[in-house]
């Protein structure tokens, strides 16, 4: 379980920070005002005069994404150095699902490589490959609490050479 937290004020904007336990937490922030706008004595917590607080109660999410169909992964190969993936939507309770994608030149998962991650795109495309060289990719959609769902796969081939746009040859008269 991991609560994402996001500052969108102040000098802590778009920090993110992640709570890995479930558990109540809480937070602090600095208020500066003048005396004709300054807070009451009781929004203040009574360890820290100058600062409001606030608690952020983190529950535990453990419900993983699914696969809105059956549709599969796919994999193409798109030249002797390139692969599009493409794969269908997932959803989770929290509303919130990302990918991750991990290629590997062997039908091994486990020792893949991940190549994209938090993805909220439904496709990747893979670069800078081996001409005749087959690639395995897993797509495995992932919510905010870091629960995973299934993952699905896919393989291609990369051609085996890479196409020419030069004419080579004897030409007689």
């Amino acid at each position: 379980m991991t609560l994402r937290i996001r500052i969108d004020h102040g000098q802590d904007a778009g920090k993110t920070w992640r709570l890995s336990t479930a558990g109540t937490y809480i937070y602090y922030c600095s208020i500066h005002t003048d005396a004709a706008t300054a807070l009451a004595a009781n929004d203040y917590g009574a360890d820290r005069p100058n600062e409001m607080y606030g608690r952020i109660v983190a529950v535990a999410e453990t419900t993983e994404p699914t696969w809105d169909n059956a549709n599969p992964v796919t994999a193409t190969a798109d030249s002797a150095s390139q692969i599009t993936v493409d794969w269908p939507t997932a959803t989770d309770d929290s509303g919130n699902v990302f990918f991750d994608v991990y290629q590997n030149t062997a039908d091994d998962q486990p020792s893949a490589t991940l190549v994209s991650d938090n993805t909220s795109a439904q496709q990747y495309v893979a670069s800078g490959l081996t001409a005749g060289q087959t690639y395995w990719f897993w797509v495995i959609p992932v919510d905010g609490a870091g629960n995973e769902g299934p993952a699905r796969s896919a393989n291609a081939t990369t051609s085996s050479v890479a196409a020419s746009s030069t004419a080579r040859g004897v030409v007689q008269f």
